[in-house]
């Protein structure tokens, strides 16, 4: 176990500087997330050492897995800006709804951003919202009470329904445990894969031909094997 803990962690960003969300951003960057403190927060943790070591008092707040498969580690800013671009690290691919992520980044409908206004948690939440560009990959964070989005794009893209529209939860999981929150994220990228090939192959299946006055068309094989039922 420690062993296969060990070598998950070599391929995990470490904290020792903070990074934003793509190549594409500059550093540095400021925290939007207060950080934990670390020595409380792994007090109790199995391997609390190796916790400190790797990720020291500095850490992201999430990550997300792109349709390809690459893991990208996102960091919430403050400003216009509250992930900078979401692009894979490894294809370029623009975050969209088909990609999953821990719940920093929390894909949602317009819908639901009128049911939060009636939580009593709205008041403190209200700006916890964004979209991200379907061209770049630029994330906006919405504003106002009423949380209105940005029309437009720094490269020019106008938004439309492509554009995926967050919201911006708690980093306190992947806080407590980078490694854990990555095993699950890969969990659910290969469950949602293996369920979309399912579904693709079943569409894909010819469908059963039909004898005009006799139903469904058997093989050879049903036919032998009813006529020994009887």
């Amino acid at each position: 176990m420690l062993s296969r803990m060990l070598s998950i962690v070599s391929s995990q960003p470490t904290g020792n500087s903070l990074s934003s969300s793509s190549r594409k951003d500059p550093v540095p960057v400021t925290r939007a997330e207060p950080l934990p403190n670390t020595q409380e927060l792994w007090a109790n943790h199995e391997y609390r050492h190796i916790m400190q070591m790797t990720y020291g008092d500095d850490m992201q707040d999430g990550m997300w897995i792109c349709c390809c498969g690459a893991e990208t580690h996102i960091t919430h800013l403050t400003g216009p800006h509250p992930f900078q671009h979401l692009t894979c690290s490894r294809c370029d691919h623009v975050f969209c709804k088909s990609c999953i992520s821990s719940p920093i980044l929390v894909p949602i409908t317009l819908n639901m951003i009128e049911l939060m206004r009636i939580l009593p948690s709205y008041e403190a939440q209200r700006l916890r919202v964004g979209q991200a560009c379907a061209k770049c990959g630029l994330t906006h964070r919405a504003t106002g009470d009423d949380v209105k989005f940005v029309p437009q794009c720094a490269c020019g893209a106008h938004r439309t329904e492509d554009w995926v529209v967050f919201a911006i939860c708690s980093p306190q999981g992947y806080h407590f445990d980078p490694i854990v929150t990555s095993v699950q994220l890969k969990t659910r990228w290969q469950e949602a894969k293996q369920e979309a090939l399912h579904l693709k192959r079943s569409e894909s299946a010819p469908a059963p031909e039909i004898i005009p006055g006799k139903g469904l068309k058997r093989s050879n094989a049903v036919r032998k094997a009813r006529s020994n039922w009887i």
